[in-house]
């Protein structure tokens, strides 16, 4: 235990070094602010309380418990201050609600200090083993048990709200959209994306979320993690409805990508009963030659094609079909896709002519 002597280690005597030269408190302003939190046991039982069925209380483990909660507390208790806070990148990493793994370094924004200060406290913490940078990745990996004192911090000090809802802010401005090119980047994101959305101290209405619901989902669909991509769909469709009505555009396309959703699970009748209230309503608001409800019929036609129910395929696809040969031109891509999926059709059914 450190007892009354923090950095008892040579870790801890770099770490105060270090700190020191980032314009940090030193020793012996730690031992004063040390001193002053040993009386409410710290480490056990406010920083790492919950965390007990996780870590194993062997020597070692309590050591490096109290060596890496106590540099933690002390650094963040020392820029409480509004205007420390801002200029910190140290809090700003620290702060993140998102998986503790592989964090972008972009997901980090720009703090007063600039670029350079950043690198240089990026790399204190790199240093003493706060954090773990992966050079090519571009990412960090915050120590386990600095996230989890983190956590239990920010609950103590009535934040954790305030700093998810900055994490999904955050993660909204950088999280891209489905398309195939950016794969990668979305990739990468979508563990912290989901860490933020499933924290129950996030509002649950606040139209931020719902994007980021909305972009999530659709990147889990091209991933073909159908069963994850069903929950923010849901969260996104019930939230259109009660805020636009059964009729808005945006609910009508939320319910279509959760249809798309039943109908790569397999499950043809909750996205055949799906599909056929987004056509008849895109039917009566949008008119049947309009874009989005030919797409809703060729997405109702799909469903019946995976069926094998081939006469209510053809008799949908050839409308599409028809239709945006007049609308789009022959040569359109919309329509040469619905000739080969009638083509498909007719294939399926031995009609080869």
């Amino acid at each position: 235990m450190v007892n009354n002597r923090p950095f008892t280690t040579g870790a801890t005597e770099r770490t105060a070094v270090k700190l020191a030269h980032q314009n940090i408190p030193g020793r012996r302003v730690y031992q004063r602010e040390w001193a002053k939190t040993q009386e409410k046991d710290l480490i056990t039982e406010s920083l790492l309380k919950g965390g007990r069925k996780v870590l194993k209380k062997t020597g070692d483990t309590i050591l490096l418990k109290n060596l890496v909660a106590t540099t933690w507390f002390i650094s963040i208790e020392q820029r409480r201050h509004p205007e420390a806070l801002a200029s910190s990148p140290t809090y700003r990493l620290w702060q993140r609600e998102i998986d503790p793994k592989e964090i972008p370094e972009s997901d980090l924004p720009a703090g007063r200090s600039g670029k350079k200060e950043d690198k240089i406290a990026i790399g204190t913490l790199d240093a003493y083993s706060f954090i773990i940078k992966r050079v090519a990745d571009q990412a960090l990996d915050l120590h386990r048990l600095v996230h989890l004192a983190t956590r239990n911090w920010l609950q103590q000090n009535d934040l954790i709200t305030q700093w998810t809802e900055r994490a999904i802010i955050r993660l909204e401005e950088v999280f891209p959209n489905d398309d195939h090119q950016n794969r990668t980047t979305w990739r990468t994101y979508l563990p912290h994306v989901c860490y933020a959305l499933m924290s129950d101290e996030a509002g649950k209405d606040r139209e931020t979320r719902i994007a980021l619901s909305r972009r999530f989902g659709a990147c889990l669909l091209s991933d073909g993690r159908y069963n994850e991509a069903e929950v923010p769909f849901v969260e996104v469709m019930e939230r259109h409805k009660s805020v636009f009505g059964e009729e808005h555009p945006s609910t009508l396309t939320s319910m279509a990508n959760l249809a798309s959703t039943y109908r790569n699970q397999g499950r043809w009748k909750e996205a055949e009963d799906l599909e056929v209230q987004v056509m008849e309503t895109r039917k009566r608001v949008l008119g049947q030659e309009h874009p989005d409800t030919l797409t809703s019929m060729a997405n109702l036609a799909s469903t019946f094609w995976n069926q094998g129910r081939w006469k209510e395929a053809e008799d949908l696809g050839v409308q599409v079909m028809e239709t945006r040969k007049r609308v789009l031109g022959q040569e359109h891509p919309d329509t040469l896709t619905s000739m080969a999926n009638l083509a498909s059709t007719f294939w399926n059914q031995g009609r080869w002519n």
